[in-house]
């Protein structure tokens, strides 16, 4: 028995290694594929008829698989493709072999990175260099973040296809929701992340597409009228803060908790604040609390993602940061912006 054990557990350790050297062999031969074009279409070819025996899903999210052949082009962007996901399961291959997670969170935080530098010099970089990059990281991450398609341009959810032939705008809007998914993905074990990074707590939770969150001030009747149009006309799940069970959480862990969860947000601005200047004058704005979270759905679902609604009054300023944001202005109800809030949630895909 003892011998059928070990030679059982030799084997193991054989096929084990054997799957280690044939990904690095692999991405050898990416490499090689990269610096000479004329192998890049027999890599391709051969790398998919391999993996894909493996895992059935291994093409999702490579870019233009869908429909290759293309005149014979350079298939650069999709050994790049390959070789990130073979790097990546070659990264969970080891760790499984040794005690720390060092290189798989080195490999997020490079990603989540590279994410902030082309969104910080967006503009002064070539589209398509920025694309190739966009084209590897959705291939890399659609296996390990199941909710990276949600409210992304030109994602093709039948197939699991990330089109790069979109705006620029487009393109710059969808990495910033990508980088902001990575960094919850990276902080779903805080032990490797630096300092420098604030931490959040995160539960990665997943988005579900019917929950909307309303965000409000003090005028209860607004939300609530928002709140029976959403449920009652659009058959949507309506979110309110105060509406949800505490379970011993802060207000801002609250918050996050069932804001995570939300794919599209309604700000209401009331005039709520009276705000004295120097001079004596007075005027209305709303609440701190509608900024802040504002800001929060701005930065993790994207600006196309959420709507202010804005009681018109004399004395209702809107916050200057804000003043170049269409908004859907009402007078005394909701109910007024009825149609421009129905556009509003087709063109997002809500309803």
């Amino acid at each position: 028995m003892k011998r059928k054990t070990k030679e059982k557990e030799t084997g193991v350790y054989m096929m084990s290694f054997l799957y280690k050297k044939m990904l690095e062999n692999d991405i050898l031969s990416c490499d090689e594929a990269l610096n000479n074009q004329a192998l890049s279409e027999e890599t391709y070819e051969k790398l998919i008829a391999k993996y894909v025996s493996v895992d059935k899903d291994f093409e999702k999210g490579l870019p233009n698989y869908v429909h290759m052949g293309s005149n014979g082009e350079s298939y650069s962007h999709e050994i790049e493709a390959i070789r990130s996901k073979l790097e990546l399961m070659l990264i969970n291959y080891e760790k499984e072999s040794i005690l720390t997670m060092g290189g798989i969170k080195e490999k997020y935080l490079e990603d989540f990175e590279k994410c902030k530098y082309y969104i910080g010099k967006f503009s002064s970089f070539d589209i398509k260099e920025i694309k190739e990059f966009y084209a590897v990281l959705t291939a890399t991450y659609i296996d390990i973040i199941s909710t990276l398609g949600n409210n992304i341009d030109g994602y093709n959810v039948e197939y699991g296809y990330f089109d790069s032939d979109i705006s620029n705008e487009a393109m710059l809007q969808n990495l910033k929701i990508l980088t902001a998914r990575l960094e919850l993905l990276i902080r779903t074990d805080t032990s490797k992340i630096p300092n420098n990074i604030p931490f959040i707590k995160n539960d990665n939770v997943e988005i579900i597409k019917e929950n909307i969150f309303i965000i409000h001030g003090h005028n209860e009747a607004k939300w609530r009228e928002l709140y029976k149009m959403l449920k009652d006309e659009f058959k949507v799940n309506p979110i309110v803060l105060s509406e949800q069970p505490n379970q011993g959480l802060t207000i801002i862990e609250k918050f996050e908790k069932y804001a995570k969860t939300c794919s599209y947000a309604f700000a209401i601005f009331t005039p709520d604040d009276i705000v004295v200047e120097n001079n004596g004058e007075e005027y209305f704005q709303a609440r701190p609390n509608v900024i802040f979270e504002l800001g929060w759905f701005y930065s993790n679902l994207g600006r196309p993602f959420v709507c202010i609604l804005n009681q018109k009054s004399n004395k209702n300023a809107i916050f200057s940061d804000l003043q170049g944001i269409m908004r859907l202005e009402f007078n005394n109800n909701v109910s007024e912006q009825y149609s421009e809030i129905e556009k509003e949630l087709k063109a997002s895909k809500i309803v």
